[in-house]
Protein backbone atom coordinates (compact mmCIF):
# COMPACT_ATOMS: atom_id res chain seq x y z
CA UNK A 1 0.00 0.00 0.00
CA UNK A 2 1.13 3.12 -0.86
CA UNK A 3 0.31 6.18 1.24
CA UNK A 4 1.01 9.90 -0.35
CA UNK A 5 1.82 12.99 1.60
CA UNK A 6 2.65 16.89 1.47
CA UNK A 7 4.75 19.20 3.85
CA UNK A 8 2.57 21.39 5.56
CA UNK A 9 5.64 23.28 7.17
CA UNK A 10 9.12 23.55 8.01
CA UNK A 11 11.65 24.46 10.88
CA UNK A 12 14.53 23.95 13.13
CA UNK A 13 13.61 22.94 16.31
CA UNK A 14 14.94 25.81 19.14
CA UNK A 15 16.01 23.02 21.77
CA UNK A 16 17.47 20.22 19.91
CA UNK A 17 18.49 22.79 16.61
CA UNK A 18 17.68 20.05 14.62
CA UNK A 19 15.70 20.42 11.50
CA UNK A 20 11.70 19.26 11.49
CA UNK A 21 8.82 18.99 8.96
CA UNK A 22 4.95 18.43 9.01
CA UNK A 23 3.42 16.19 6.87
CA UNK A 24 -0.67 15.31 6.25
CA UNK A 25 -2.07 12.63 4.30
CA UNK A 26 -3.22 13.27 0.71
CA UNK A 27 -6.68 11.35 0.61
CA UNK A 28 -7.33 10.22 -3.23
CA UNK A 29 -10.68 8.07 -4.39
CA UNK A 30 -13.57 8.86 -6.75
CA UNK A 31 -17.09 9.43 -5.79
CA UNK A 32 -20.35 9.66 -7.01
CA UNK A 33 -19.37 12.67 -8.50
CA UNK A 34 -15.89 12.00 -9.91
CA UNK A 35 -12.17 12.19 -8.37
CA UNK A 36 -11.35 13.66 -5.55
CA UNK A 37 -8.08 14.27 -3.49
CA UNK A 38 -7.87 16.40 -0.61
CA UNK A 39 -4.98 17.26 2.40
CA UNK A 40 -6.44 15.29 5.73
CA UNK A 41 -5.11 18.26 7.91
CA UNK A 42 -6.83 16.73 10.80
CA UNK A 43 -3.99 13.82 11.32
CA UNK A 44 -0.14 15.03 10.75
CA UNK A 45 2.89 13.42 11.32
CA UNK A 46 6.17 15.42 12.15
CA UNK A 47 9.58 14.43 10.45
CA UNK A 48 13.09 14.75 12.13
CA UNK A 49 14.07 16.42 8.33
CA UNK A 50 13.26 19.54 6.95
CA UNK A 51 12.14 19.59 3.80
CA UNK A 52 10.70 22.02 1.37
CA UNK A 53 6.38 22.89 2.15
CA UNK A 54 4.83 21.50 -0.88
CA UNK A 55 7.38 18.67 -1.35
CA UNK A 56 5.14 15.70 -2.12
CA UNK A 57 6.49 12.42 -0.23
CA UNK A 58 5.09 8.58 -1.03
CA UNK A 59 5.49 6.18 1.80
CA UNK A 60 5.43 2.47 1.32
CA UNK A 61 3.57 -0.49 3.87
CA UNK A 62 3.09 -3.56 4.02
CA UNK A 63 0.81 -5.32 6.52
CA UNK A 64 2.16 -8.46 8.36
CA UNK A 65 0.56 -11.01 10.38
CA UNK A 66 1.09 -11.66 13.41
CA UNK A 67 1.97 -7.82 14.01
CA UNK A 68 -1.51 -6.69 15.45
CA UNK A 69 -2.68 -5.25 18.62
CA UNK A 70 -4.01 -7.86 21.19
CA UNK A 71 -1.61 -10.72 19.62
Amino acid sequence: MNRRYIVTGSWTDKQTKLPKSTIAEIKEGVGKNGTYAFVDTDSTLQLDESQPIGTIISFSMTREEGNRAGK
